[in-house]
């Protein structure tokens, strides 16, 4: 048995959010950093570790548990929750470390910075793909290799979906805490489309 659309369509907004809201992230970590190749690197390099953490941590957690449905809508709420806040949380450091203006910060402080202010969202970012694997192999009845390769394909599918969004649509009508809201929405809904039991409410 396949798993429904209803799987695969959280399955591509888990690569969506995550295309758009590091998209979203970078740009606002840029101003603050003053953008070079330096702090783009330190970005990146505190992304990728914070969400292999939060997949790494995640994965105990989605192996035992009883309900992976209702997990994963739990992870998606919170990163509803969080995402608004990382997008102020980094605007706020602009006027906590730049006691100049214009002034640039050295690596360190960029380091710092990033993996502090980036950690809380990647992590919940990393643990979503794994627990979106374990709902995936329930409703698909496959093997664990199996449904992490077809996650894998389904947030490919959203995370190219989202970076053609946010090129030609968001970035240049909305600002970044209405894109945050925006991708706040979508995973609420999604979230009750995986918590409620009853079919014909999650439909609606």
């Amino acid at each position: 048995m396949k798993a429904g659309f209803g799987a695969r369509a959280v399955l591509i907004l888990i690569g969506f959010t995550a295309a758009i809201a590091q998209t979203v992230l970078l740009r606002e970590l840029m101003v603050v950093f003053y953008g070079n190749e330096t702090s783009l690197g330190l970005m990146l390099a505190s992304w990728f570790f914070w969400t292999a953490a939060g997949s790494t941590l995640a994965g105990h957690f989605a192996a035992h548990a009883r309900q992976p449905r209702r997990l994963m809508a739990a992870i998606q709420v919170l990163i509803a929750l969080i995402l608004p806040c990382t997008i102020l949380a980094v605007r706020a450091a602009k006027g906590l470390l730049q006691t100049v203006p214009g002034e640039v910060l050295g690596p360190g402080a960029m380091l710092l910075t990033s993996f502090s202010v980036l950690g809380p969202l990647c992590i919940l970012s990393g643990a979503l793909f794994t627990a979106g694997s374990k709902v995936y192999q329930t409703a698909a009845t496959t093997s664990a290799g199996e449904a992490t390769g077809s996650v894998y394909l389904w947030e490919a599918v959203g995370s190219s979906g989202g970076g053609v969004v946010a090129g030609l649509m968001l970035i240049r009508y909305l600002s970044s805490l209405d894109i945050a809201w925006l991708l706040a929405v979508l995973n609420l809904m999604a979230a009750c489309g995986l918590a409620i039991t009853s079919r014909p409410l999650r439909r609606a």
